[in-house]
């Protein structure tokens, strides 16, 4: 913006003095005229100069009002989440303070307020879900991870008693979010197997199957290998009970069908050193394969 002012300023300067010959050095000293053209360009380049000191100076103060603005709007967010007691405040107040701390870009601090609150069942999950999948779409890298462990610790948490009925980002309902920091991506895949073996496959009325195209979007649209095999081996675990037909699941605005979510199983083969070798990563995948063969879990 600023050059945008200053550039024109300095064109008439320089204008000024090649007409006026102020650069020709060979014929001697300077006349009335020269003078009075050098004058003009000395006063153009010093009202140019004052034009971008204030400027500069200008965009500097109102950043600074702005931070300070933002700082007060997220310190009183947070006095919203406490009581005078020093008790946290009703869910539906808590949840509208931590929502407003992520739409005026504090993400951070309303990720660490709802992991506190929510782990002393101060935040009520349907609220919690909501502000993660809220930072997933449009959150900092660093305030993205930490929607995403959040989701990861509370997995086993999200199915209420009634059959069918649950939380879950919607995020995850359209799209694998592949562009994700790895650290996020790895907390979200491996946050669904708690979320899924969190209920008997009874539970979910319209079939345990549902969450297999987005374990198929892993696997065709990630571009690391360690999260794409972890996704080839719960799919084909989940669809071992199936053969391959024209039944489907959508994510977002695709269907697939179970004979395409197979081909891609058997089209993509995970090498030996692709897998992760630890024990939590791989004692997810045992306890989908015992949640599958109806095991007491």
């Amino acid at each position: 913006m600023a050059l945008l002012v200053v550039a024109p300023l300095y064109l008439l300067a320089v204008t000024v003095a090649i007409r006026s010959n102020l650069f020709d050095f060979d014929k001697g000293a300077l006349d009335a005229k020269d003078t009075k053209a050098l004058w003009a360009f000395i006063g153009s380049g010093i009202a140019a100069a004052v034009t971008l000191t204030g400027l500069l100076v200008t965009a500097n103060h109102n950043r600074q009002a702005e931070r300070r603005l933002g700082l007060d709007t997220a310190v009183k967010g947070i006095a919203l989440t406490h009581r005078e007691d020093g008790s946290y405040a009703q869910k539906a107040v808590l949840a509208g303070a931590l929502s407003t701390l992520v739409h005026l870009y504090h993400p951070v601090i309303a990720m660490r307020m709802l992991s506190a609150t929510w782990r002393e069942d101060a935040a009520d999950t349907a609220s919690a879900i909501w502000i993660i999948d809220e930072v997933l779409e449009d959150g900092t890298p660093e305030s993205q991870i930490e929607a995403a462990r959040l989701f990861y610790q509370h997995a086993d948490q999200l199915c209420y008693a009634s059959a069918g009925q649950y939380e879950f980002p919607a995020i995850l309902e359209k799209k694998w979010p592949a562009k994700l920091p790895w650290d996020a991506r790895l907390a979200l895949l491996t946050g669904l197997p708690k979320f899924l073996t969190s209920k008997p496959k009874q539970w979910w009325t319209d079939g345990h199957h549902w969450i297999c195209p987005l374990l198929e979007a892993v696997i065709k649209d990630d571009n690391d290998k360690s999260l794409k095999a972890f996704a080839h081996d719960m799919l084909e675990r989940l669809l071992s009970d199936v053969e391959p037909s024209d039944a489907a699941h959508r994510l977002g605005n695709k269907k697939r069908t179970f004979s395409e979510m197979k081909k891609t199983i058997d089209d993509y083969t995970p090498k030996a050193g692709d897998r992760f070798t630890d024990a939590e990563t791989q004692g997810l995948l045992a306890r989908v394969q015992d949640w599958m063969e109806g095991k007491t879990l």
